[in-house]
This record gives structure tokens, C-alpha cells and sequence, in this order.
């Protein structure tokens, strides 16, 4: 199974269902799977078109005591056997199970155990402060779902320790992400004309997704390419588009100026 097929169906069976010891492969799973680099596609294109940013997605819940218990534990026996019960390829179930594995070893890694003891400025083990759970949960969401980085870039709140789990987890995933986006902004410019680039604050969010800066010269010469693919599109017959004038561009919110670097 190519890596991009493996973690496509690793995350419509998802994380969660597997350390439930209550995996599914049906139909749905099987179609999720499949459409997933579409949808990848279709909501970057929806993204990197419009100035706004979209509502805020909820959080997945967390129990920092249920982390405690499940994530040092590794794949038990009863998880293992369930994915293979529940998937009719033994191969694909055992890669599936090693994918998990290696998320649970990652985060065991990282789960954080202690906390600072304000009088002796030690650390003790007990509940870390929010700020510790909070990084933790941060990259622990993107294993558990890392589809959510779609929804935290659509909001405006995607982060860069968030990009730095996908790509390490879902390596294959974030390359195909990377991939979408440059065909987006092709498509893009070879529709609008060669003026046309993503509106400012949605510019810097690009930057978070493909972990470069906005003046990093790898991006300047992705954006070239992208702009010389689309001059050539436009010879052969592409009309150009007016793009939508600064004016044009609601005003920020504190949550977005937040997100692209700006004091609040």
C-alpha cells in the first residue's frame, strides 16, 4: 500500500476508533479514503479565494487523566485484535496498527507529567499548568484528527507546531497538502491573470501550512513557477480575471490579527 493510501484510510478509520478497540472499514471509510485528496483540494481552493476567514471549528473534547492512561499503554492486545478483526486484509491491518504505534510512541514522548512548584521551583509530577496541556493537546488534535488543520487554517488559527506534527506523523499527507496548494494558486492565476495572490492575511496562514516565510526565497520561487505555469496557460486561451481590490477585504478580527502576527 503507497504511504499516501495507508494514512488516507488511517485517518477514515481514525485514531480514536482504533484506541477504542472499535475500528470500522465499510463503504464510508473506504469512500472517505479515497475522496480525501479531493477534499484537500476543494477546500484550499475555497480558502485561498475569498478574503474572509470562516467561523471558528470546536475543539475536539480532552481528558488529560483518560491521555495519562491510554497513550503510555501503547496498542494493547484488545486494539490490536480488533483492527484485525474488523479489516479483512491482514496486511492492511498490520500496517494500520503500526501507524498507530508510532503515534502512540510520539506522544508518549511528549505527554506532559509534571508540573512547577511555585514555592521550590521544582518540578513534581501532577497536572501540568494549561499553557503545557494546551501545547499538548494542540499536537495531540492533529493525530488524533490532522484533518483539523484544514479547519484551523480556514479559521485563521492554524499554528506552526500543528504543521510540524502533521508532517511528521502524516508525512505523506502533508506532502500532498503542499502539493494542493500549488495547484490551487495555478489554477488560480491561470483564471485571474498573473496579478491575482491570496489576500494578505490569507498569505500568511499559506506561509504556516507550507513552513515557510512569506519572504523565504523557496516560497518566491514557488509562487514564480506557479505564475509562470499560469502565463502559459493564458496563451492558450485562459482569460484573465479581475482580482478583488484591497477595499474589497473585511477588516480582521482580533483572533485573525492574532494569528498572522499582529499585536492585538
Amino acid at each position: 500500500m503507497q504511504p499516501i493510501d495507508l494514512e488516507s484510510l488511517f485517518v477514515a478509520i481514525g485514531l480514536d476508533r482504533i484506541l477504542a478497540a472499535r475500528p470500522k472499514l465499510h463503504v464510508y471509510e473506504l469512500q472517505r479514503a479515497a475522496k480525501l485528496p479531493q477534499e484537500i483540494r476543494r477546500r484550499l481552493s475555497r480558502f485561498l479565494v475569498t478574503p474572509e476567514f470562516g467561523p471558528a471549528a470546536d475543539v475536539p473534547a480532552f481528558d488529560y487523566q483518560e491521555a495519562l492512561k491510554q497513550i503510555p499503554a501503547g496498542l494493547t492486545d484488545k486494539q490490536s485484535k480488533a483492527l484485525m478483526d474488523n479489516v479483512p486484509d491482514p496486511d492492511m491491518a498490520m500496517e494500520l496498527g503500526t501507524q498507530a504505534r508510532a503515534i502512540l510512541t510520539w506522544a508518549n514522548g511528549i505527554l506532559p507529567r509534571e508540573h512547577l512548584e511555585p514555592v521550590t521551583n521544582e518540578m513534581r509530577l501532577g497536572t501540568p499548568a494549561p499553557s503545557t496541556l494546551a501545547d499538548f493537546r494542540r499536537a495531540w488534535n492533529v493525530a488524533r484528527e490532522p484533518m483539523i488543520v484544514m479547519d484551523d487554517l480556514e479559521d485563521g488559527s492554524l499554528s506552526e507546531d500543528q504543521i510540524s506534527t502533521l508532517a511528521m506523523l502524516y508525512p505523506a499527507l502533508y506532502a500532498d497538502m503542499k502539493q494542493a496548494a500549488e495547484e490551487v494558486m495555478t489554477a488560480q492565476v491561470a483564471r485571474r491573470g498573473q496579478e491575482w495572490e491570496p489576500a494578505p492575511q490569507k498569505r500568511v496562514m499559506l506561509g504556516v501550512l507550507l513552513q515557510k516565510d512569506l519572504i523565504d526565497p523557496e516560497l518566491t520561487a514557488m509562487v514564480q513557477k506557479v505564475y509562470a505555469q499560469a502565463a502559459q496557460a493564458e496563451q492558450q486561451g485562459a482569460p484573465p480575471k479581475r482580482s478583488p481590490t484591497s477595499s474589497e477585504q473585511p477588516a480582521q478580527t482580533p483572533g485573525q490579527k492574532a494569528a498572522a502576527g499582529a499585536p492585538a
